[in-house]
């Protein structure tokens, strides 16, 4: 929930702290306000959640709870950025949940090959 004081509007940064800097890029980029963000933080976590059942086959043998935690670890910033240039439309959710099972599909270490096989 976006905290407003002094004419400022503060909102708290979701996700882990490794894709806050690709999350802030995505709002200078957009010049997203408060409201969108937290839409796009809503978005990006519904997305998520939307892609598990068409999961990459790597991950068929993951739990719910192991695939959320495993796409937000690797994709959150990703998923908020795209959130964010869709303006936060939860009926581009489908397409999000697509380009987060594609991106999960490449990551090569998911995959348990290494960069150079």
């Amino acid at each position: 929930m976006p905290i407003t004081f002094s004419g400022y509007t503060a909102v708290a940064l979701q996700g882990p702290a490794h894709h806050h800097s690709t999350i802030i890029r995505a709002i200078l980029d957009t010049g997203a306000c408060a409201h969108l963000l937290e839409d796009a933080f809503d978005l990006a976590d519904h997305a998520i959640t939307a892609a598990w059942p068409a999961r990459p086959s790597g991950q068929k043998e993951l739990t719910f709870r192991q695939f959320r935690e495993l796409a937000t670890y690797r994709h959150f910033g990703a998923l908020v950025s795209w959130a964010l240039a869709e303006d936060a439309d939860i009926d581009r959710i489908d397409s999000i949940a697509r380009a987060l099972n594609v991106a999960l599909l490449a990551d090569t270490d998911v995959q348990g090959r290494q960069p150079s096989e």
